[in-house]
């Protein structure tokens, strides 16, 4: 991916983020929201604020097996990133 397209697509992120902010502003009970928005935070590399949504998404009811799936999944997908490029650095 060129660097044009890279800030393009952080850019479109950052905006997505954005209106999720503004619709769970309005209903802040709603999974959904938390959810598309920590995929978006783990899509902008953004663990920490992602790992804290999918937290939002369970504390609000029982969780369904895609939020699980998905959150586990996208956590488990980082920790081995990291764990392979820590293996690099060696």
């Amino acid at each position: 991916m060129s660097e044009s397209e890279t800030h393009a697509l952080d850019e479109y992120l950052t905006e997505e983020i954005r209106r999720y902010e503004v619709k769970i502003g309005a209903d802040p009970e709603n999974p959904d929201l938390w959810l598309k928005k920590g995929i978006a935070h783990f899509n902008m590399n953004g663990i920490a604020d992602a790992i804290k949504c999918f937290e939002k998404v369970l504390e609000l009811g029982p969780a369904d097996s895609l939020t699980w799936e998905v959150s586990g999944n996208k956590v488990i997908q980082e920790l081995l990133t990291r764990w392979l490029l820590a293996l690099k650095c060696c």
